[in-house]
């Protein structure tokens, strides 16, 4: 007799209530150390998996056998009276039951409008990203970026792509990434995932699977962005006051130049010496005669030079 592993049965067995309940578990394990939620998730997948004794070709296997053996026009005895031969009766009479529940149908239903919008189908079947990633994740020994998890979950067993649209957008990704100097493997909202297929939505993040959501997965990336436009925004503030204090000294020996030229007019009867007139721009020559009418001594302007000085500190 096959062994037939049901959401009904093993809540009959108490073997976990809920998805939820395990969630809240596996939370309230490690709130203390501030865990990433894709992370939790990952880990709550396997505790559903060892749990429930779930393997993913088991849900398509179950969806296989109730499509074959449900009938509408059938009523629920009839139907579980039709007891596949290789299931005990008490197992199918709890998945009866349960696949003819409100609930389950609306739910079913509401999959199958999903699943109908998808413009970009993807290849992980039963098995959810948040499992898959992890383990991947086991098996390389390193951490699967959603870019990389985006390209996994929407390609053939071939190696090509579910349609012409997903394989343009992983054109686009790899051309973005390609133009990178470093394969980054950082999950960013600035990712090329981000950047090709824009802003996610509230409640998930593309390649990340079950309980990601922006806010969080990408919490630590923010935080560095905004400490960087942080640290540019002090380098500005910086630069501008370097850059008031240069103008500052500049406009004081322009003023001084200006006085010199006035001053060497006056001692010159008015005219700068072709020696020196090289020495000086055009402008503080022809601004400095217009001054002749309050020419400086050299005292002046030592005395202007030190004034400007103490103005300054």
């Amino acid at each position: 007799m096959r062994s037939f592993h049901i959401l009904a049965v093993a809540r009959k067995n108490g073997q976990g209530n809920s998805l939820i309940e395990l969630a809240k578990k596996c939370v309230a394990r490690d709130i203390n150390s501030r865990p990433n939620i894709s992370e939790v998730f990952m880990t709550l997948s396997k505790i559903q998996s060892s749990t429930l004794n779930w393997d993913p070709s088991d849900e398509l296997e179950r969806i296989k056998l109730w499509n074959e053996f449900y009938d509408p026009r059938l009523s629920k005895t009839e139907i579980i009276n039709n007891t596949p031969e290789d299931i005990a009766l008490d197992q199918w009479t709890l998945f009866v039951e349960y696949r003819l529940k409100p609930e389950t149908q609306n739910l079913c239903k509401r999959n199958q409008e999903i699943r109908q919008k998808q413009t970009i189908p993807h290849t992980s079947g039963a098995k959810s990203i948040a499992r898959r990633r992890a383990e991947l994740t086991e098996e390389t020994g390193k951490e699967v970026s959603r870019v990389q998890m985006w390209d996994i979950t929407h390609k053939k067993t071939d190696g090509s792509y579910v349609n012409e649209k997903a394989k343009e957008i992983a054109e686009k990704i790899e051309a973005y990434s390609s133009q990178q100097a470093v394969e980054s493997t950082v999950n960013s909202p600035l990712d090329a995932l981000g950047v090709v297929l824009g802003k996610e939505h509230p409640g998930r993040v593309r390649g990340l699977g079950m309980g990601a959501v922006p806010t969080v997965a990408f919490k630590n990336n923010t935080t560095r962005i905004s400490q960087m436009n942080l640290g540019s925004s002090n380098d500005a503030s910086t630069s501008s006051t370097c850059g008031s204090n240069v103008q500052k000294e500049l406009d004081t020996v322009k003023a001084q130049l200006q006085a010199l030229v006035s001053y060497i007019a006056f001692k010159e009867g008015g005219k700068i010496p072709v020696e020196l007139a090289g020495m000086f721009p055009t402008q503080q020559i022809s601004q400095g005669l217009d001054q002749e009418s309050e020419i400086p001594s050299p005292r002046e302007l030592g005395s202007r030079s030190s004034g400007a000085s103490n103005k300054e500190a």
